[in-house]
């Protein structure tokens, strides 16, 4: 009998503390799993931060890249600036020009992106070609803009010691007897063999030179419809821009 109570009280202390007992598969409070969730969730982000620096630091990006990268994003900011006072500037790496758009019916063949917010067209001809990109540009627009004429230009150009404006230059160029004998005799062109001699194609690097270290903005707008001849002065001009 003394035996069959010893069993009976096991039993009782054995149920109640089943009864008492956490279960094993009990809810977690909602509070700790968000701070486990949270805490997954930082290692994830960190792993993934630490990948990316890793990636960045054995990929070939350049000092340079980098730096267009910071250009773009001060453009970025002086252009939301500009809009604030209603003035129109242009953002960097073509972001606001790219090749291909379509301006006043001229297609922008290349675009070097630019740093001063002004804007320099080139193409292959000035009248009805670049003189109309240049005047929708600035007036219909409101871009400040240059092209290689007076009428855009507030300055002169000393080229070996003589001060020059565009339209003497030019005059030089093609009025100057000095110059008979350097002409194709059937284009009345001066040939390629002389032409870096001339006033005006010396005036004319200079200010491609000029835009690129001021950081103009340069779009080229190629050839217009109808004219498939080459030209020495936009030669001269796309091989020296940096594009």
């Amino acid at each position: 009998m003394k035996f069959l109570l010893q069993i009976f009280l096991l039993f009782i202390i054995w149920f109640t503390n089943t009864v008492n007992a956490t279960p094993v598969f009990t809810r977690v409070a909602c509070p700790s799993c968000q701070l486990l969730v949270s805490k997954a969730e930082n290692h994830k982000q960190e792993s993934e931060v630490k990948i990316g620096v890793s990636n960045f630091a054995r990929s070939n990006i350049s000092e340079n890249e980098f730096s267009q990268k910071a250009i773009l994003w001060e453009s970025y900011v002086l252009e939301n600036r500009a809009r604030e006072g209603n003035v129109n500037v242009v953002s960097g790496a073509g972001s606001v020009f790219k090749v291909g758009d379509n301006i006043i019916g001229k297609v922008v063949q290349k675009v070097k992106p630019g740093t001063n917010g002004k804007i320099a067209v080139v193409g292959r001809q000035m009248n009805n070609h670049v003189n109309d990109v240049a005047a929708h540009l600035k007036n219909n627009q409101g871009f400040q803009v240059e092209i290689l004429s007076d009428n855009y230009l507030n300055r002169t150009f000393n080229i070996d010691g003589v001060e020059w404006s565009v339209n003497s230059a030019w005059d030089d160029m093609v009025l100057n007897p000095a110059y008979d004998y350097m002409k194709d005799p059937i284009t009345g062109h001066i040939t390629i063999e002389y032409i870096e001699q001339i006033p005006m194609y010396k005036l004319n690097k200079q200010w491609i030179e000029q835009i690129q270290s001021e950081g103009f903005t340069i779009i080229d707008i190629g050839y217009p419809q109808g004219l498939p001849s080459e030209s020495l002065f936009y030669n001269m001009e796309i091989n020296t821009i940096n594009w």
